[in-house]
């Protein structure tokens, strides 16, 4: 094969590896491609949220959403985060500690929203990390934090505060 046809397969390979959202790296003259699309996390990511230790927290996804949140009397706070998002980690120990301070209050979950797209998209999340607060009665859930910042002050104060909105015993 020509240096032509090399170089044009190449950047064929490229142009779609882009398209698909496909890095690609270049190591010492021999393409090596990583094929980790755009979207999912990097092993950076990832090490992160494995040092994060959040027993408070409840793992929600689309297969137990509705029975965990929805159909339980208890009120719930939960963020929808992404694991690539560098505001959901800025958030991450902060919702953390909020989780440990308002336990016994409020129950506290997470929904990787890249992973559950779906259940994101039923809760209107458009941007990450953002947090929803689902009192008793679970038609009246309401945004609780969007784009990391608290509505209404520190967390766990603004949580008790949503907790009395709603007329609900602390």
């Amino acid at each position: 094969m020509t240096k032509v046809a090399q170089w044009a397969l190449e950047q064929l390979e490229k142009m779609m590896l882009t398209r698909l959202g496909i890095k690609t790296t270049k190591n010492k003259g021999k393409k090596k491609s990583n094929r980790r699309r755009e979207d999912e996390p990097s092993e950076e990511d990832e090490k992160f949220w494995e040092k994060l230790v959040q027993p408070d927290i409840v793992e929600l996804d689309e297969t137990n959403f509705e029975e965990t949140v929805m159909e339980s009397d208890e009120p719930w706070i939960v963020q929808f985060y992404t694991q690539k998002s560098r505001k959901s980690q800025a958030t991450a120990t902060i919702f953390s500690d909020m989780a440990t301070e308002v336990k016994g209050d409020i129950k506290v979950g997470k929904v990787e929203g890249s992973l559950y797209r779906k259940l994101a998209k039923e809760w209107e999340i458009t941007e990450y990390p953002h947090m929803k607060f689902f009192p008793a009665d679970k038609s009246l859930a309401e945004d609780f934090i969007h784009d990391g910042i608290p509505l209404g002050g520190p967390m766990a104060d603004s949580a008790r505060d949503r907790l009395k909105f709603h007329n609900l015993e602390i």
